[in-house]
This record gives C-alpha cells, structure tokens and sequence, in this order.
C-alpha cells in the first residue's frame, strides 16, 4: 500500500502497528523504515541568513538570487557545495568556497581526485579557502576562523546531512548516527 502525502508519527514493534499524522493506526507484517536525513545547520552568529539546498523550492530561490552580480560565499566543498559553485559561477557570480579539508571531496575520493576537483573549480573562478572554517556570518560578508573577512551577498552551506532517528527512537530502536541493524536487519 502506497499512502502519498502521509507522515507516520509512531511505531509500536510489538503490535506491528504503525500510526499516521490523520491518527490512523495500519497494521504491518514487514516495515521498512528508511527515514531520511536533514541538512546539517551551520551553527555560528548569523546563521539564520544561511541558504541550503535541499528541495526544489530551495533550489529555485537560489536560482533567482544568484545574479552575475551577487557575491556568493559557498560553505562546504562537497558535492552540494561544488554544484552550487559551479553553477554559481556560471551566472557569472563571484564565488569563494569555504572547506574545513584540505581538498574538495578528498574524504569520498582521496586526494588524487580532490586536487583535480580543486583545479577544475579554480580554472573556472572559483576562490578556493581550503583548510578554513566561518566564524560568524554578517550582513555582506563572512568572517573566516582566521579573521578573514569575505564580501557576501548570498551564503549558502552544504556542510552534510545526518540521518532522521527521531522515529526510530522512538519506537526503541537502537540508534547510533543511523538505525542500528545486522545481517538480519531488526524484526519490526
């Protein structure tokens, strides 16, 4: 059974049952729960003028925002914030990326490939501030850990996603950054 639009609220394991937002219980033999993940917030001064990508209106809004003129200041040098960069940049927008690493994408492609993601990026426009991390987000501009001060229009962060347990949780499962499962993934 396929229930669009429907949000289950809770989870009893040992009644197979599951209940959804209108209040309705449904009964389950088998349950997979694949939950999701949020976006990591950035957590600095100024944060509530931060932009994240993470569903369509989101990615609309960016579009309209980012101008050859704009000033965009990309928090994270993954894949999230690689593409925001790059298109970005190819509105024509100033864009400086932000990474704690010392390379884009080195932890999910090793450092061979993270340097040749750097230079792609650099060769396009993109300034590139490896191995640093924001300190407080102003009105037109970004403060970096090191004092550095970045002219900003537009901050957007893609700094990750942490899986949504609170369900899980709920319902007593065993949760440790993700629902905890074997071989067998557990009897619900």
């Amino acid at each position: 059974m396929l229930r669009l639009g429907t949000t289950v609220t809770g989870i009893d394991t040992a009644a197979h049952e599951v209940t959804v937002d209108a209040g309705e219980t449904l009964r389950y033999d088998k349950l997979l729960l694949a939950t999701g993940s949020a976006v990591k917030p950035l957590n600095v001064p100024g944060a509530d003028r931060v932009h994240y990508l993470r569903t369509l209106p989101e990615s609309k809004a960016l579009a309209d925002a980012i101008t050859a003129d704009t000033k965009v200041v990309v928090v994270g040098a993954g894949w999230i914030g690689l593409e925001v960069a790059a298109a970005a940049r190819g509105r024509g927008a100033t864009v400086t990326v932000i990474e704690v690493d010392s390379l884009p994408l080195r932890a999910v492609l090793g450092a061979e490939l993270g340097a040749i993601y750097a230079q792609l990026h650099r060769d396009k426009g993109v300034d590139l501030r490896l191995q640093s991390g924001i300190q407080e987000i102003r009105e037109s501009s970004v403060i970096l850990t090191d004092g550095t001060e970045i002219a900003a229009d537009l901050v957007v962060a893609g700094v990750g996603v942490r899986p949504t347990t609170e369900l899980a949780e709920a319902a007593g499962l065993a949760v440790d950054g993700g629902i905890l499962v074997d071989a067998s993934l557990p009897d619900l």
